[in-house]
């Protein structure tokens, strides 16, 4: 499964990610959003980067 996040105010964003992380979610969200993610060690997809065509 997906789930899509993208949020002004990242309050609280790292608990609600893991707990999708846990429950086997893939998580995109928008460029701001995944950086602080990563900074975060939650792994998340740029929305760009899950809109590209796989090859």
């Amino acid at each position: 499964m997906r789930a899509l996040i993208s949020v002004s105010d990242k309050r609280g964003i790292s608990e609600f990610a893991q707990s999708l992380q846990d429950l086997h979610y893939e998580i995109i969200s928008t460029s701001g959003t995944a950086r602080f993610l990563s900074e975060q060690n939650i792994p998340a997809i740029s929305a760009s980067r899950a809109a590209k065509p796989r090859q």
